[in-house]
């Protein structure tokens, strides 16, 4: 006889929860692939019970840990995150996005450009140079806080920060090629 224990009922009572942590899924999964025991032999039924009481609790303390150390509410949950943010803006009215970023749409445009094209500034796998742009121009314009700057841009405060000081960085390796010092002579 073949007997096969699975934790079937685990992921149903995960997805009631409603959170998308990658990291937990994946660690549910392993843990499920590590208890899934396959016996091509015939057991008594003290040995089955054993091996669904070892699963049982295996299964409470993932599910304790988790709820424990890793649940997190999500925090950021506009639904403009800050790629949409700055994709609204680029649509709407000039006047907005002069307002918000102290710029014209073209010297945006033009500013991202020169700062990818120049290899000052790449797409990471999160933020875009179009969005890593304007939580820089958004911040001095308004000088706005971090936290103000998460809400708005959907990001962690150390992503926000990463993102400033890199955009920060660009600009002040872009400023010579623009800005020409003019030597005083004092008399």
């Amino acid at each position: 006889m073949l007997v096969m224990f699975y934790i079937v009922d685990v992921f149903y009572v995960v997805d009631m929860h409603q959170d998308d942590d990658i990291q937990f899924y994946s660690t549910l999964f392993n843990m499920c692939y590590l208890l899934q025991i396959t016996f091509s032999y015939e057991i008594d039924e003290d040995m089955e019970f054993l091996f669904f009481c070892a699963q049982t609790v295996a299964l409470i303390c993932v599910l304790g840990y988790y709820y424990s150390f890793g649940h997190r509410e999500r925090v950021y949950n506009s639904i403009l995150t800050g790629d949409s943010f700055v994709d609204e803006l680029l649509i709407g009215l000039e006047r907005n996005f002069f307002d918000l970023l102290r710029v014209s749409k073209g010297c945006y445009v033009n500013l991202s450009n020169e700062l990818r094209q120049k290899g000052l500034l790449f797409d990471s796998r999160n933020v875009t140079v179009e969005e890593q742009v304007p939580i820089f121009l958004f911040t001095i314009a308004h000088n706005e806080r971090n936290q103000v700057m998460q809400i708005r841009f959907q990001h962690s405060g150390e992503t926000i920060s990463r993102y400033f000081n890199k955009v920060l960085g660009a600009i002040m390796r872009l400023c010579p090629h623009y800005i020409k010092a003019v030597e005083v002579r004092l008399q």
